[in-house]
């Protein structure tokens, strides 16, 4: 019997087959949410990758994730992710797809707002960074990490609703993925990323010592832009849920039920707090101006 490894992502008991050297044990017994298991004799349905995605939706309880045109996983009810065992990749990769990609899908099964971006804790609030692949996300929230703010998610931010409404962060693990230009600024030791894909100089920074445990109040939204100049700009509320709306993770996998209750989630976040545009200059060397541009800002909501 393959041995159980437990862990506890976005509030999460997870109880794997899989090791994850980049996440802390947690206290095992029988009552987890969610279990990652390899596949014994369990064929992986077919099926067709729409253009543009990757990922082949059965149903809402049933999305195969697809990779260099192979099934690698399938999540289930919100409760379960099967990794095809008849697929050679590499373990650094295969962790994080599954960390990143597997959990958005099973945390969208769950019926949280999932939103592409990251989040650090400042002054006991979750302020974040939200953006395409490229916007800076993940560099932002590495700066401010480095300047004392716990990180609380990466990548993919998962959203619940307080019984008053207000918008929670949930916090996921404590890893932050950065391209090796990034590193060569923001790190104080390399030798703490590990290389996540041969094809790629993306790597994998644990930040154990930074890293927020408990679900925050979410007090200031980012839209990350790229520009010349940094600026921050306050966003108009119809402007705003639109941005939210293109920043919704798994949006690809949406029916029209989904499509609504999507809609409603982002209402209710930005009835809570606001939203602004951050412009932001591609310039690595301007990295610590931006990080006091946003404390200041921040600082001025209280």
């Amino acid at each position: 019997m393959s041995r159980i490894y437990f862990y506890n992502i976005y509030g999460l008991n997870i109880a794997s087959q899989l090791l994850f050297p980049e996440l802390e044990f947690s206290k095992g017994n029988s009552n987890y949410d969610v279990i990652i298991c390899f596949d014994i004799g369990d064929d992986f349905p077919n099926g067709t990758v729409e253009e543009g995605s990757n990922s082949i939706k059965h149903d809402f309880n049933d999305i195969v994730f697809v990779f260099d045109e192979k099934p690698i996983f399938r999540v289930r009810y919100g409760n379960e992710i099967v990794i095809n065992s008849d697929f050679n990749l590499s373990e650094v990769l295969l962790r994080s797809l599954i960390l990143g990609q597997a959990m958005g899908i099973l945390t969208y099964q769950r019926g949280y707002l999932i939103l592409h971006g990251s989040a650090v804790n400042i002054d006991g609030n979750a302020v974040a960074f939200l953006g395409g692949c490229g916007e800076g996300k993940s560099t932002t929230a590495a700066a401010l990490n480095k300047r004392g703010h716990s990180l609380i998610t990466d990548d993919v931010l998962v959203i619940d609703f307080d019984e008053d409404n207000n918008p929670m962060v949930l916090p996921s693990f404590p890893r932050i993925k950065l391209w090796d230009d990034v590193i060569k600024v923001l790190a104080d030791d390399c030798d703490l990323f590990t290389k996540i894909d041969p094809e790629f100089d993306k790597y994998s920074y644990i930040v154990n010592k930074s890293f927020q445990t408990n679900q925050l109040p979410l007090k200031m939204i980012y839209i990350l832009e790229n520009s010349e100049k940094t600026a921050i700009n306050s966003l108009k509320s119809q402007e705003a849920l639109i941005k939210l709306i293109q920043q919704s993770y798994t949006f690809h996998l949406f029916d029209s039920e989904d499509k609504t209750k999507n809609l409603f989630q982002c209402a209710k976040v930005i009835t809570n707090l606001q939203l602004k545009s951050l412009k932001i200059c591609r310039s690595l060397n301007k990295l610590e101006k931006l990080t006091l541009i946003i404390e200041k800002d921040v600082s001025s909501l209280s």
